[in-house]
């Protein structure tokens, strides 16, 4: 950018500069949109740091167009910036059209603060610090409608206070703008979870200090507080409908669907994108899924439907936020989660028992097997059976896959032991669910080796770390998908590992090691690995042929009581039976079942006893047609990677350029062309930007906002009332701790009486005062007590109580005040001691 043509100080030339006869040694500030500014009026000095500013003539600037009257601001505040004052929009008129004919902008030190504001006697917080001066500095210009120029009309440049030093200039309140670049960049690394006291000190490193960033911190907080809060069209839940319905323009397979109530407010809202639907089709056998709170502004609670997969890590299938948590509330979630899937039910789902979604999931999926969490089944017993051999009688009743005759025998002992009514009524309540928790009970039923809801509880605080309470729905959904593609990218990641590697093999029994290494994922196969090692453990007596195959009867050694039975039978069919019942219950073959081909000789696993869900290839077989290109790619995201490449690349040849003084010479150059382009870019951003209308322009069926939800956890209020707050020292109204006038009255600061035996006179003494080690000996006729209190006569002065040296602490009721003074000393006006001691702590009777 041209610097312009140094003039003489008493003149002006026609190439921008405003003549004058005073100057200030400010740097003048460069403006974004790149048109005529102050900048324009400098001229560089001998020393390459200070740039030379000509205070501008009233009768230089009088007079002077503008195209617009952006221009025209943008032509003062670059001057303030220069002389040092800080600008204030004042006045501004409309004619009919709404075109702007007259606009004012003034010094902010301009007239004088009522003193009404500072004599008002109800004030709780101190008055803020003065800073009008009743300044007559202003810029005023107006519109001339034959020319279509603004022109000025008057201007006045004279102050009646200090102006600005040039390192005070970046505090002045109008020269700290938070720029459209410096918020996509905030709001960047606040996706990236970013504090934004770290993203501002991130800033500052990178523009070599906190002059030259050009706002202060309070100010990225304002703006990024005022970008959250700038809700599109019609509210927060339009902005969050508009999001998920772009991401359907780009997700054939993508689902959404919500219910308003009787006030057209959002009631619930359920999405799930084709990513979610292709793992339900693989891995949808076992669904588990709970509500979570404090996930947003109106504390809906939000509902995560996850699984496993062929990694045993964690898939979400869908996400909901509910108006409620009842029986209706839950039939229409899990209604809606189905028809999002394709009809297709699980086979087995967990939960953490809730009586509204137990009812609910027996109405929607009948056939499905329910689980009990057993974490939350334990917790319960901890509660309600308060005995420890009781609580170990019944966790083993949960845990241990007993036989159902053993199981009832275990049971009859808990029944005995129980001793109070509470603990036979749970217990008794708890017997006639025992098929939804007792591990007896679930054996052959597939849940994939999960038995708590510890995988949904996990993904809550997962999902958490993107969000807080007060995050609106416009914020929550993305931030959700976010998290979603994070726990996705680590599943991808898991794929590359078990596809470019290969495991160690360990055991004896090596082709079918090595064969469970080639068709199971990495964790499974250490699980598989692990009972192929446990069946040298085992042992059988002889085989009975018997129900169409060989029967092998086995015993662990050691442990001869403990038998379970095997049923091999061979053929094109080649199956394996085991009365353990694992497989059936897991999808991992059991050592039982490893033993039996040991013995057969088999080189391979059964493909009967191979569960297709835990094997590499479980996702590549299933729904291929919902696999699509840049399924979880949003226009926010797009944009986002836009800046970051664009960013990146920036920053590198800015990188190179800062290692000479001719790079940084010819980036400047380049800069100061490429201004231009960002102002065209600017021009045609605005252009295409979102036009807001007004609330009567808006149509009649947009969907509201919905109202705070009160959910199961929180806490009712008494009668709608507030409860006051107490003050936990006086136990008062009307304040704190922090202000109450006891505060200090710590039993550590109270001074405390000693009667020593045998002695008539009582002793004070204090090791918190200000004459710490010193005593005073006062005759018994001067002490009396009073409640607990002793107090000292101190020959007509003020009463000294102190508290009783049993460790009771003061009372107020005694009728005793007490403050806290200044360290002063204070006579006591005794005849006797002619002592003193501070005022640290003093008694008013």
């Amino acid at each position: 950018m041209d610097k312009g043509v140094e003039t003489s100080k008493g003149g002006c030339s026609d190439s921008g500069y405003l003549g004058g006869c005073e100057r200030s040694s400010h740097r003048a500030p460069a403006t974004e949109s790149g048109h005529m500014s102050v900048e324009h009026m400098v001229s560089q000095s001998n020393d390459d740091n200070v740039v030379d500013m000509i205070a501008p003539r009233k009768e230089d600037v009088m007079g002077k167009e503008f195209k617009t009257i952006e221009l025209a601001e943008e032509y003062y505040m670059s001057y303030a910036k220069g002389i040092g004052f800080s600008v204030r929009k004042d006045k501004l008129v409309r004619n009919s059209e709404g075109k702007v004919c007259r606009r004012r902008w003034c010094c902010s030190k301009e007239g004088l603060r009522n003193e009404k504001f500072n004599d008002r006697s109800d004030r709780i917080r101190p008055p803020k610090a003065i800073t009008r001066e009743n300044c007559s500095a202003h810029f005023w210009v107006g519109y001339e409608k034959k020319r279509d120029v603004y022109v000025v009309r008057n201007f006045e440049p004279h102050h009646n206070h200090q102006l600005a030093t040039p390192l005070e200039s970046p505090y002045l309140r109008c020269n700290r703008v938070v720029t459209k670049s410096d918020l996509a960049q905030a709001v960047g690394m606040r996706r990236a979870l970013f504090r934004t006291c770290q993203t501002y000190e991130y800033m500052v490193d990178q523009c070599g200090g906190y002059l030259n960033v050009g706002f202060q911190i309070k100010d990225l907080y304002n703006k990024l507080d005022a970008s959250r809060r700038e809700i599109l069209l019609d509210g927060d839940t339009e902005a969050a409908l508009c999001y998920l319905k772009a991401k359907g323009a780009m997700d054939p397979e993508f689902f959404c669907k919500f219910s308003v109530d009787e006030e057209n407010r959002l009631g619930n809202l359920f999405w799930r994108d084709s990513t979610s639907l292709l793992d339900y089709i693989a891995y949808g056998d076992v669904l588990i899924f709970d509500s979570t709170y404090k996930t947003n502004v109106y504390d809906k609670p939000l509902v995560l439907f996850v699984g496993s997969n062929n990694y045993r890590s964690t898939v979400m299938f869908g996400c909901a936020l509910l108006q409620d948590e009842t029986f209706e509330t839950y039939k229409w979630l899990l209604e809606t989660f189905m028809a999002s899937m394709k009809d297709k039910k699980p086979i087995s789902i967990l939960t953490d028992g809730d009586e509204a979604m137990r009812k609910a999931i027996d109405d929607v999926f009948p056939m499905s097997n329910h689980r009990l969490c057993s974490w939350h089944v334990s917790r319960n017993a901890q509660n309600n059976l308060k005995d420890d051999e009781l609580l170990r009688n019944f966790q083993a009743c949960i845990w241990e896959p007993f036989a159902l005759d053993e199981f009832e025998k275990k049971w009859e002992v808990l029944r005995e032991r129980a001793s109070t009514p509470k603990q036979k009524e749970w217990l008794e309540m708890m017997y006639e669910k025992r098929d939804s928790w007792a591990e007896s009970c679930m054996r052959g039923k597939f849940f994939g080796g999960m038995c708590t809801t510890q995988r949904v509880e996990s993904m809550n605080k997962y999902v958490k770390d993107y969000l807080r309470k007060g995050v609106k729905l416009f914020e929550c959904i993305p931030a959700i998908d976010r998290a979603m593609l994070r726990l996705r990218n680590n599943t991808a990641k898991d794929g590359f590992n078990a596809k470019y590697s290969t495991p160690v093999l360990k055991t004896a029994l090596t082709k079918l090691e090595q064969q469970a290494s080639l068709i199971y994922t990495h964790r499974c196969f250490v699980l598989v690995r692990h009972e192929i090692e446990s069946c040298s453990a085992l042992t059988h007596d002889n085989v009975m042929h018997n129900f169409g195959g060989r029967v092998y009867v086995l015993s662990k050694y050691g442990e001869p009581h403990n038998n379970w039975t095997c049923v091999y039978h061979g053929g094109e069919n080649m199956r394996i039976e085991c009365g353990c019942r694992k497989y059936e219950s897991e999808g991992i073959p059991c050592c039982h079942l490893f033993y039996v081909m040991k013995c057969e000789h088999l080189t391979e696993i059964p493909p009967a006893l191979i569960m297709k869900r835990w094997t590499k290839s479980a996702q590549t077989d299933t729904c291929m047609e919902f696999i699509g290109k840049g399924k979880d790619t949003t226009n926010e995201v797009v944009e986002m990677a836009r800046y970051g490449s664009l960013n990146a690349m920036s920053n590198k040849v800015c990188f190179y350029a800062s290692k000479s003084a001719e790079g940084y010479a010819m980036l400047m150059n380049e800069f100061s062309r490429w201004e231009g382009i960002c102002e065209g870019l600017r021009q045609k951003e605005e252009e295409t930007s979102l036009k807001l209308g007004t609330a009567d322009q808006c149509p009649t069926n947009i969907v509201k906002d919905p109202n705070i939800v009160k959910t199961k956890g929180t806490q009712a209020r008494q009668g709608g009332v507030r409860k006051r707050r107490q003050c936990h020292l006086c136990r008062g109204y009307g304040h704190t701790k922090r202000n109450c006038s006891q505060r200090n009255l710590h039993p550590s600061r109270n001074a405390c009486v000693n009667i020593p035996s045998g002695s008539e006179s009582y002793q004070y003494s204090s090791d918190k005062g200000p004459s710490p080690d010193i005593s005073y000996s006062y005759p018994s006729q001067m002490v009396s007590q009073c409640r607990g209190n002793y107090v000292v006569d101190l020959s007509g002065s003020d009463s000294f109580s102190t508290a009783d040296p049993t460790g009771s602490t003061l009372n107020s009721d005694d009728g005793f005040s007490f403050d806290n003074g200044e360290p002063n000393s204070l006579g006591t006006g005794s005849t006797q001691n002619n002592c003193s001691f501070g005022t640290w702590f003093t008694c008013n009777n």
